[in-house]
């Protein structure tokens, strides 16, 4: 085995629970998981996230059924986590490496497969963001890699997690309040004919709220919180609306304008991000940054993660829906 496959290797076998197999393939490394529950009949993701003890209950790491109410999507969730903490030689090999399991799920569900993301659960799926901002930045090789997919970037990425997710199941669930966004239309440029392998540009269309900031640098880290922000998104009339944790280090400017979409209202009490929670349950969305286009419509790029303060909730209402793309 040569060393840049033995490190890959190596790196993706670290927490796996069973017995794995191994198949290296040209410009792929494709993974089966014989886990603690597979079966011949239903081997999935689901074999590999009993093993995953990032906030799941302990109880699912020994019940099947408990393990299963986590839902397919919150289980492709915790495996994208896991998955972007190990170390690959190269990291554009991202999308290649995890194609195994992602071609899997796809043969179980019918669900469309996007580049790391799946269309039935995608306001969900689009919440991603890096554990550490500092150390990362878009891997420059991916130029075909659209910016709202983790695939773009060079680091380990987490979800929040929602007081709702436990009961996702076996589709996606939208929040208590209600969906925040509207997916339009996603629109591939396939440029290969494998989708689980093949990077192309990417454009997602969708109806939501838009709410113009400024990023502020706080620098302010709590090692108690689950998240920490650097900045803060101050809107025009200099009410702090979300924190911020950009995807990467070239959009550390500070008091650059960008646009806090607004995704999942849902409530993240638990999340414990402040001495004072209530201000930080407003929910969560991205923050996006516009690039210059002709057709009219507005284009933006995804630039970071954003948490929504709790007083959001009360003018959010009052902000006009817009139809936007992002690539």
């Amino acid at each position: 085995m040569s060393e840049p496959l033995a490190v890959a290797a190596s790196a993706n076998r670290t927490h796996w629970v069973g017995f794995k197999l191994p198949l290296f393939r040209v410009n792929q490394l494709l993974w089966w998981i014989f886990g603690l529950f597979s079966r011949a009949a239903r081997l999935s993701s689901l074999d590999y996230i009993v093993h995953s003890t990032d906030k799941v209950p302990q109880s699912a790491l020994y019940n099947r059924k408990i393990a299963e109410s986590l839902g397919i999507y919150q289980q492709w969730e915790k495996l994208v986590e896991e998955f972007t903490k190990r170390h690959l030689t190269k990291p554009v090999d991202r999308i290649s490496a995890i194609a195994g399991l992602a071609e899997k799920r796809h043969k179980e569900t019918n669900d469309q497969y996007l580049m790391g993301l799946w269309s039935n659960d995608l306001q969900n799926h689009l919440l991603w963001c890096v554990v550490d901002p500092a150390k990362t930045s878009r891997i420059t090789q991916l130029s075909d890699a659209p910016t709202w997919s983790w695939v773009a970037v060079n680091s380990a990425v987490r979800f929040p997690k929602r007081p709702y997710d436990m009961h996702r199941f076996e589709s996606p669930m939208p929040s208590p309040i209600g969906n925040a966004i509207s997916i339009e239309e996603v629109e591939l440029e396939r440029k290969g004919q494998n989708q689980f392998t093949q990077l192309s540009p990417a454009r997602i269309t969708l109806e939501g709220r838009l709410i113009h900031a400024s990023m502020q640098n706080t620098r302010h880290k709590n090692p108690k919180q689950d998240f920490f922000f650097d900045w803060v998104a101050l809107d025009e009339k200099q009410r702090t609306c979300g924190h911020v944790i950009l995807d990467s280090e070239r959009f550390h400017v500070n008091g650059l304008s960008v646009e806090c979409l607004w995704i999942d209202p849902g409530v993240a009490e638990d999340l414990d991000l402040d001495p004072e929670p209530e201000r930080y349950t407003g929910g969560f969305g991205l923050a996006l940054l516009r690039t210059p286009d002709t057709t009219g419509r507005p284009i933006y790029i995804r630039i970071g993660f954003v948490q929504f303060a709790g007083a959001v909730i009360k003018w959010i209402d009052k902000v006009e829906v817009s139809i936007i793309s992002i690539i």
